[in-house]
């Protein structure tokens, strides 16, 4: 007990000489103009450079930041320059401005009757539970993203359908896209089969669609060390013909009660065609479960462990952080979906809580993975969809 505490009391002496000094650190929950800007969605670098700690007098301490850092922040209210607050050039900031005023609940939006009814998220009676291996019908929203490359077409990333006309996926993933393709399940092969005897069951029919507009969220830069507001959205030039088994959208959250649900101690699945524990991309797709304990930890976690990096990272309320070692997300799953089951207008259904972002260089270690917070999103996916 003697060593550990004076572990914890060099460690502190090591984060108070190497962090920065001023006369009023304190928990960024504690700053009013802090707050300000972090509900505004929009901080840049200007958390870094604020960031002085942690309270270790609270196991899950939220950041600690110089709060004069932030004065220049008090009143502005109105229209917010993404631009002006990630560095970007003046060029760009007139552009790049989104409203901060109270806005219309989600559920009036005049957009949310694009989302499905309750056509959505269907659990798959016969899905494998327990297995890697997802079943060939148990997430039908999944959409491989094409990208265009020196050896041909490549399916780097991952993404969702969320209607008919979009697939929601990653702001990262949006670079030479060639189109995308649903339904998919054994890429390296035109016939996808599962099971045996009386069970088994084969799938010849995949869609592959061109993309009609591709839109970033537009706080995203891929300068942006932070790596906030990775989400982005792919319009596509033909609907995806939901006639079909292997085709389905997701639920997203959107109702109030679903957005500001906790998602401390749930278990949440990943479903993809990432690297898997081989090195190797996965021909078939899979999925892991993970159970999520205690978010705030983890990004105390992500904090602490770039320490010496000298270049700590924000974990704000627009990510979330997941996976343990040997479960997690990995390489090539970048914008597929996080999923949770839940209630979802009255009946249970798959809910897309998240989507792959970032994570450790190596998959499945100590350090969890980052996922945007598709809930904290909801206004912004609504009001970049139309008929």
């Amino acid at each position: 007990m003697v060593k550990y505490i004076l572990f914890l009391v060099l460690l502190w002496i090591k984060v108070i000489y190497t962090l920065k000094q001023c006369d009023d650190c304190v928990l960024y929950t504690s700053c009013p103009n802090a707050m300000e800007l972090a509900k505004r969605q929009v901080h840049g670098d200007i958390f870094k450079t604020a960031f002085c700690g942690y309270d270790i007098s609270q196991p899950r301490s939220p950041p600690m930041v110089c709060c004069s850092d932030f004065a220049a922040t008090a009143g502005n209210t109105g229209i917010e320059s993404i631009g002006a607050q990630i560095g970007a050039p003046e060029s760009d900031q007139v552009e790049r401005t989104i409203p901060t005023a109270a806005r219309v609940p989600i559920e009036s939006h005049p957009n949310v009757r694009l989302l499905p009814d309750a056509d959505c998220g269907d659990i798959d009676g016969k899905r494998v539970v327990g297995g890697t291996i997802a079943g060939l019908y148990e997430f039908p929203w999944m959409a491989l993203i094409a990208t265009r490359t020196r050896s041909g077409l490549d399916f780097s990333c991952g993404g969702s359908i969320i209607n008919s006309r979009y697939i929601l996926t990653a702001a990262h993933c949006i670079h030479n896209i060639a189109g995308v393709r649903v339904g998919d399940y054994d890429i390296t092969s035109t016939t996808d089969c599962q099971g045996s005897g009386t069970e088994y069951i084969c799938e010849t029919h995949y869609q592959d669609i061109e993309v009609e507009e591709e839109i970033v969220h537009e706080g995203w830069s891929t300068s942006n060390p932070d790596k906030i507001h990775d989400i982005a959205l792919l319009r596509l030039k033909e609907p995806v013909d939901f006639s079909h088994r292997n085709v389905a959208p997701i639920c997203l959250p959107a109702t109030e009660e679903m957005r500001i649900m906790s998602l401390d101690d749930k278990k949440v699945t990943v479903a993809g065609w990432g690297v898997t524990e081989t090195g190797r991309d996965s021909k078939l797709l899979r999925k892991v479960d993970i159970s999520i304990s205690v978010i705030n930890y983890y990004r105390h976690y992500h904090h602490k462990s770039l320490f010496s990096s000298g270049n700590p990272k924000i974990i704000n309320e627009n990510q979330v952080c997941a996976g343990k070692i040997r479960r997690d997300s990995c390489n090539g799953d970048s914008g597929s979906p996080m999923m949770l089951e839940s209630e979802y207008r009255g009946s249970y259904r798959i809910v897309q809580y998240g989507l792959v972002s970032y994570g450790p260089t190596k998959c499945g270690s100590s350090v969890p993975g980052v996922y945007t917070n598709v809930a904290k999103y909801m206004d912004w996916i609504l009001d970049h969809m139309r008929e």
